[in-house]
């Protein structure tokens, strides 16, 4: 994404800024979509209605029947500008949006990257951005941003959220068994199961998307830091993602430190099992196209969880260094040769064996169906043989020996 507008600078207000992008978007909608409105007279046609339509889009509801029928009456119409119909709605629902910014608990950093994606978006030569491809995941980022359900921090953006039960589930018995107790501790005592956490991502919108920069990801995990200061409920920081695993900084040295920094700064880092091929590893890369196809190369999903308290110290301390000029110690690593361990987990090649597929997608039924089930027959049965404590006792003991029944055989585990 080339430089958007440039904001006012430092004696200027939010507010004039905000103001100044909202009559530029009021501005491009008045200019760029002639006869388009009276095309497609379902769309909505108002600020607030856009920004409630957005916000129905989301979190895998992306590909709404409604962009098609949109777009199919504005060609029919003769309008055939690629993402005329995801450009009006983004450029209305954000003259709704802007405006609550005031009112959003969020750091003026994350309000003024929102005001960059919109600035972005109503200057000359951006309009057909293939980004805008309702069907696509960086359009569904748009809408959550635009929606103001998702902060924009830079290179990273990130949510307030529970993890949902089903998550938990897949997560739990994907653990490898010599890494529960450090799981079970921490969601019960760290996260507290069921606490809001800020989740990052790699955001789409960001300044430049084709790199990822340690400075700019430190950058953005300040600006995370100063937001959910403002929310002292939420417990710290979790993100999962193959970008964290080892095999990742083995492949590609450059981006070791992805890893690295989260394990310095203190950060709890867990493996949970192979990634499949929709999770992105296999994007941008053909090295690593080609080490998948030859089965030299299968990254884990891996579980990253930083402490509220930790991150907080971590921002007070970088943002204090870098004012003085100093830099602190695991903000930025340089790109290094892969050692042998790491290029030993880098071989290892795993398969999404029937069962893994079958728990990622109903997690909660195979719990019960794989688990719970034969625990709850063996406990009846030892019940009726030996005595009802004996039915007691062997419930946990046969859901153990069915959880590392699961991991092991059925899992087919990396390890």
């Amino acid at each position: 994404m080339t430089a958007p507008l440039p904001l006012h600078g430092l004696e200027s207000s939010l507010e004039a800024e905000i103001a100044d992008i909202v009559a530029a978007c009021h501005a491009a909608l008045s200019t760029g979509f002639a006869g388009l409105c009276a095309a497609v007279p379902s769309l909505p046609n108002t600020a607030d209605a856009a920004f409630d339509f957005l916000h129905t889009i989301g979190f895998g509801a992306r590909a709404l029947p409604q962009f098609a029928q949109w777009i199919g009456d504005a060609q029919r119409a003769g309008i055939d500008t690629p993402y005329a119909v995801e450009r009006y709605l983004v450029l209305q629902a954000s003259c709704a949006a802007l405006p609550r910014l005031s009112e959003l608990a969020a750091d003026d950093s994350v309000k003024k990257q929102l005001c960059n994606v919109a600035a972005h978006l109503t200057t000359p030569g951006h309009e057909q951005d293939p980004r805008l491809d309702y069907r696509s995941d960086a359009f569904e980022e748009l809408a959550l941003l635009v929606s103001l359900r998702r902060f924009h921090g830079g290179q990273l953006s990130f949510d307030l959220s529970r993890f949902p039960i089903g998550s938990l589930l897949w997560w739990s018995l994907s653990v490898h068994p010599r890494d529960f107790p450090r799981w079970l501790w921490m969601l019960t005592t760290r996260v507290a199961v069921f606490g809001p956490v800020a989740m990052p991502h790699l955001c789409y919108w960001r300044a430049k998307p084709g790199f990822m920069l340690a400075k700019e990801q430190a950058r953005s995990l300040c600006s995370l830091a100063r937001t959910i200061a403002l929310y002292p409920n939420v417990k710290g920081l979790a993100a999962v993602s193959w970008l964290y695993a080892p095999q990742v900084g083995a492949e590609s040295p450059h981006l070791a430190w992805t890893r690295d920094f989260f394990g310095e700064q203190g950060a709890t880092i867990i493996g949970l099992g192979p990634a499949q091929e929709s999770d992105g590893f296999l994007v941008g890369s053909e090295r690593r196209r080609k080490l998948y196809a030859d089965g030299k190369f299968q990254p884990e999903m891996t579980w990253i969880f930083w402490h509220r308290d930790d991150l907080l110290r971590w921002a007070e301390a970088y943002e204090r260094d870098t004012a003085s000029g100093d830099a602190i110690k695991g903000a930025a690593h340089p790109a290094r040769k892969a050692s042998k361990q790491s290029q030993a987990n880098m071989r290892v090649a795993g398969a999404w064996t029937a069962a893994r597929r079958f728990l990622f997608r109903r997690p909660k039924t195979y719990t019960f169906a794989v688990i719970l089930l034969p625990a709850l027959a063996a406990a009846l049965i030892a019940g009726a043989l030996l005595g009802p404590w004996f039915g007691v006792a062997a419930l946990p003991v046969a859901a153990a020996a069915m959880w590392l029944f699961q991991y092991f055989v059925l899992l087919g585990s990396l390890r």
